[in-house]
């Protein structure tokens, strides 16, 4: 169904809930009509008559029209956002001292520090590489502590 999320569709928020910003999308393209229609009726067509309404006010009702879309999809936005963050949320612990570490990739294994760790499904370490000056996350399961 196109208003909802399906379950495990990807994408930055992945609640399951219903899509006010596809809706609000489909508005969008309908005042975009009615703007064009507005516009028509504006150069002197007289078959198009919004209920007696003149060009300004006109442009006041689709300028408020188009600001009333944006405050629905960002509020839309922001709370689904909300929503996915605090239910699969993970926690990231700082290391009281960075722990020698090995990270066991491709070629030779790197020598280097584990600075952080953060929960989730599959858990993470923060890796510094003193060598290449870089830090990165990587997968508990590529580190050896030493």
């Amino acid at each position: 169904m196109p208003g909802f999320n399906d379950k495990n569709e990807g994408g930055l928020v992945t609640s399951e809930t219903f899509n006010l910003t596809r809706i609000i999308t489909l508005l969008a393209g309908l005042v975009g009509i009615g703007a064009t229609v507005s516009g028509a009726a504006a150069s002197g067509s007289s078959r198009l008559d919004w209920a007696g309404f003149n060009q300004g006010q006109r442009v006041v009702l689709l300028v408020a029209l188009l600001g009333a879309i944006a405050l629905v999809s960002a509020a839309d936005l922001l709370a689904r956002a909300y929503t996915s963050a605090s239910k699969g949320g993970s926690k990231v612990t700082t290391l009281p001292a960075p722990k020698d570490a090995q990270l066991h990739k491709q070629g030779p294994d790197i020598d280097g520090k584990v600075l952080a760790l953060r929960s989730g499904d599959p858990p993470d370490v923060f890796f510094y590489d003193p060598k290449r000056g870089t830090a990165t996350w990587v997968a508990l399961n590529e580190i050896t502590f030493r």
